[in-house]
């Protein structure tokens, strides 16, 4: 979408294993002081599987997800799109291309970003329309875990990763340290952010623990920090009165958000693909910057870890 646009909170869906939103760490507040819960910032849970409710996860990877997502842009309107089946596998490509129709479309959730921690070695033909409508007619940014599957692997960044309207999301640690299960990163477009020992909430399903907590490592933990830094990004610069960062308002689309995140990338790492950070803001000097960086960075280093 053409950057200009955003002009009100940010909307991000998440396609995953739904959410547990019974998990007490929804009741929490978004920040200190704040009277509204985490489990109010999520607009609506939607199942796209037959006989699933989207409030409930009976794996742990979507609730995790979307802590995450919570965590890092606390004033973003979140949404949750069940489409990952109970074994984390996808089974019905139809109900993920329901999913991103029915996330980007302005009649229902209008969406600025998706986020899917999920894809296939094909493509599937339903998902691929779906993404071509989201992402060129509907301008939605669509960030994608890359895989786990390693540089040797012959189709190693999976669909929709590899698709060229989606930014595929590598994983690294938190000093930007690329993983080795990471696919081969020769994309121009190519972005990493922190996917490694990450704590989060998990699903009550199967457990007696009352607040159970999980670390998981890979892209698929990554993708939603990268959506969350996306939109704290697009909130940041289009605040109220907006800032002037010369040169943002002409840029559109891909190029537009990736000039975005770079300007998130620590000086000293030069490895591609860039490493963002929220903490980090290069062409950032001026006061009124740099009490929203210290936000974000307060965020980054105190609630992800």
């Amino acid at each position: 979408m053409p950057l200009s646009k955003v002009n009100d909170k940010i909307r991000i869906a998440i396609l995953d294993t739904g959410v547990d939103l019974g998990h007490p760490y929804f009741d929490e507040k978004i920040r200190t002081g704040s009277t509204q819960s985490r489990r109010e910032s999520i607009n609506e849970c939607k199942s796209f599987l037959p006989g699933k409710k989207g409030d409930e996860d009976a794996h742990g990877h979507g609730t995790h997800a979307a802590s995450l997502l919570l965590r890092l842009a606390p004033n973003a309107k979140v949404y949750v799109a069940r489409v990952v089946d109970d074994d984390g596998e996808i089974s019905n490509p139809d109900a993920v291309a329901e999913a991103i129709n029915y996330a980007s479309d302005p009649e229902h959730w209008g969406v600025h970003i998706i986020s899917m921690s999920l894809g296939w070695k094909n493509i599937p033909e339903s998902v691929e329309r779906a993404i071509k409508t989201a992402t060129m007619t509907r301008e939605v940014f669509i960030f994608a875990a890359a895989s786990n599957n390693g540089p040797t692997d012959d189709y190693s960044v999976t669909y929709p990763a590899r698709a060229m309207m989606v930014f595929p999301v590598f994983a690294a640690s938190s000093q930007g340290e690329l993983q080795r299960f990471n696919p081969s990163h020769e994309h121009k477009k190519g972005l990493s952010t922190l996917g490694v020992n990450v704590t989060g909430p998990w699903t009550r399903h199967g457990t007696e623990e009352k607040s159970p907590t999980r670390c998981r490592s890979g892209t698929s933990i990554a993708t939603p920090i990268m959506a969350a830094s996306a939109a704290l990004a697009l909130q940041y610069i289009y605040q109220k009165p907006p800032l002037k960062i010369e040169g943002l308002y002409r840029l559109e689309g891909i190029d537009g958000m990736v000039e975005l995140l770079s300007l998130m990338r620590p000086i000293h790492l030069k490895e591609t693909p860039y490493f963002v950070q929220p903490g980090v803001w290069l062409r950032n000097k001026d006061y009124a910057r740099k009490k929203v960086m210290e936000t974000i960075q307060h965020i980054w280093y105190g609630h992800i870890q």
